[in-house]
């Protein structure tokens, strides 16, 4: 889960969505891009409900149920979905005036939408 090799090459910056994904997860060195962690945050945030549909699924795939790639298949869009919702409700530390008044909106990783868009998971077997 994430922002896998070919999710893209952001619109404003021409540099990958992996590329921007990581400069605001971490921030920048200078501190002119401040830590806004939303990959991390979210597993935090979303651990007992992660752990929960672990169990449920390792308890299918054990009985034959469902099949391993497609639990984890379930298992990525569920931790996709979280992280996007992260994204949006990520509000600390907040824009600058200059860069509220640039995006028109005070929501620090919600732009034209694209980061959010490009969180996506794969299941390599």
């Amino acid at each position: 889960m994430g922002f896998p090799r070919g999710s893209g090459v952001h619109i404003n910056s021409n540099m990958l969505v992996a590329q921007l994904a990581a400069i605001h997860e971490f921030g920048t060195d200078d501190g002119v891009i401040p830590e806004r962690s939303f990959l991390r945050s979210a597993m935090v945030r979303f651990a007992g409900e992660h752990g929960k549909i672990i169990k449920r699924l390792a308890k299918d795939i054990s009985t034959g149920d469902r099949n391993q790639s497609v639990a984890l298949g379930l298992l990525g869009a569920t931790a996709a979905a979280n992280v996007q919702r992260q994204i949006v409700d990520v509000k600390t530390p907040p824009n600058t005036a200059e860069t509220i008044r640039r995006k028109g909106s005070s929501n620090p990783l919600i732009d034209e939408g694209q980061l959010r868009q490009s969180v996506t998971w794969e299941v390599n077997s």
